[in-house]
């Protein structure tokens, strides 16, 4: 609502214009300015307030006097300046503009005196012509009162509520659960609050879902198909394998099922065997099971079991050989590796990590394109409740470790693809906000933002890596497992750069 000595707006100014210069009705006003005269008369009530007058001749003197419309006036003798002609003699004013009047006002308007010799009948008054001098249009002269007190209070304390919502509503990355959270459990996670966005995102893209919504699997590629294997499914571990064709997109049930249902276990691929090594039976305990599938056969082989019984470890593959690191085992979350050589069936004790984790992600990246250049990544990870950013690299010629570049934030049950010499880190967030995945570059031990198409929480997916292309299975998010595919092309173009060809899947020339 309008108060004494406001000023007025802008559009209130033309009003007043329109009012002074041309003795407009409300209904010429509301034609020149595209409003409608109801507008009109809001206005002009508005500005009767603001300048405390009582008539449109009262206004309009107001607006003479202020500058705010341009008038016709003789020219002063002697040079005078424009302000001493307005001084002494008043402006000429056409009595169409001193006698036009509002619906509204029309009983509270006065004309100004007619000069001597004007008729006194209602008709116009024609001025002959004579020269003018153009004032112009001054801003609004009234300073824009200051904010009361108790407005600026009001202010300042809708800004720090604000604050305090925001810094409320997304908990921090670093806030450990090791009392509440159990990162091996069957069972939905803990509910947080989250945006699943169902549409494609960048180069991210919707594929076909999983016939059933399954979290804590693990995935694989294997020649041109990708093996989805055990898992969460309707809080029963599974022992089903989903394979996957990306060129028709479409799901079938491979021929026999593992032996061993898991969850949270980790599998490798050499030649056409897959190897699925650990994971969590169905009585919530860890398992030592090591079992092969024959992708041309559709059997399941048994091997020598680990060395442990693990959980949530991670598990690559390297010149015929499996590298197994931490997980949770029967003494807890543990530290230990171990490399398990193929054409031997035989495992053996390596260097333990630089720290006990489990929920880690591991993959290997040949930085120089030999093979005794390889090395293999472990990301990420949980421990003492609370999720990890550490990444560390195992040299199998060396039998060491050494560090490389952390991440971005903690992330633990994440997925990790590998395309050429980059690696992602795909999701995690078992403790925390998640609103971005990241790309690591092994050339320069550099990590980057890499967008999402799920925040919140993504965590236990299953991550299978082809040669342009990465493809993300199921998981947990705000407490629900997922049915989703999604790819990310690294490659849109399908352009293949032959130095991220130098090794294949296992760390070999091809």
């Amino acid at each position: 609502m309008a108060e004494p000595k406001e000023p007025l707006t802008e559009r209130e100014l033309e009003v007043v214009r329109l009012l002074g210069v041309a003795g407009a009705g409300n209904k010429e006003i509301a034609a020149q300015l595209f409003l409608s005269p109801n507008t009109v008369k809001v206005h002009l009530r508005n500005i009767f307030t603001k300048l405390e007058a009582t008539s449109r001749t009262e206004v309009i003197m107001i607006a003479i006097r202020n500058g705010w419309i341009a008038v016709n006036q003789p020219v002063p003798p002697n040079s005078e300046t424009v302000e001493q002609s307005a001084a002494s003699e008043p402006p000429q004013i056409s009595a169409n503009a001193r006698n036009q009047s509002d619906e509204t006002t029309s009983s509270q308007d006065a004309p100004t005196a007619s000069p001597p010799d004007a008729p006194s009948s209602e008709a116009n008054v024609v001025v002959p012509p004579q020269p003018t001098i153009t004032v112009p249009v001054a801003p609004n002269p009234q300073a824009i009162p200051a904010m009361d007190k108790w407005r600026r209070v009001v202010l300042l304390a809708s800004f720090l509520v604000l604050v305090l919502f925001i810094a409320f509503a997304v908990p921090p990355n670093t806030i450990g659960y090791a009392d509440t959270f159990d990162p091996l459990r069957i069972g939905p996670s803990q509910p947080r609050n989250g945006l699943l966005s169902r549409g494609e995102s960048s180069r991210w893209y919707l594929r076909a879902p999983l016939p059933a919504a399954r979290a804590r699997a693990v995935a694989i590629a294997a020649g041109s198909h990708i093996y989805v294997i055990g898992g969460e499914v309707n809080q029963t571990v599974s022992a089903d394998v989903m394979v996957y064709e990306p060129l028709s997109n479409t799901w079938t049930l491979a021929p026999s099922s593992k032996p061993t249902a898991v969850a949270n276990t980790a599998a490798v691929a050499v030649g056409n065997r897959i190897y699925v090594a650990g994971g969590t039976t169905a009585d919530g305990s860890p398992s030592n099971a090591l079992e092969s599938y024959d992708v041309a056969a559709g059997r399941w082989t048994v091997l020598a079991p680990l060395p442990a019984r693990l959980a949530g470890h991670a598990m690559v593959a390297l010149d015929n050989q499996l590298y197994v690191f931490g997980g949770v085992s029967d003494g807890g979350t543990t530290d230990a590796s171990y490399r398990y050589d193929i054409t031997q069936n035989t495992w053996h004790p390596i260097a333990p990590m630089p720290g006990a984790r489990s929920l880690m992600a591991a993959d290997t990246v040949n930085p120089k394109g030999t093979l005794d250049s390889a090395r293999i990544y472990v990301i990420g990870g949980f421990n003492d409740g609370r999720e990890l950013a550490t990444c560390a690299f195992y040299a199998p010629d060396s039998d060491s470790w050494d560090n490389c570049a952390p991440m971005t934030i903690p992330r633990s049950a994440l997925g990790l693809a590998r395309v050429g010499t980059n690696l992602y880190a795909i999701g995690g967030g078992s403790t925390g906000f998640i609103g971005f995945n990241e790309r690591y570059d092994a050339l320069t031990d550099r990590w980057t933002p890499l967008e999402t198409p799920v925040t919140s929480d993504w965590q236990s997916t299953a991550v299978a890596s082809m040669p342009s292309e990465f493809f993300v299975f199921g998981g947990y998010n705000n407490g629900e497992r997922l049915a989703f595919t999604y790819v990310y092309e690294v490659f849109t173009n399908r352009v293949y750069v032959p130095a991220f060809l130098a090794t294949d899947s296992q760390g070999k020339k091809p």
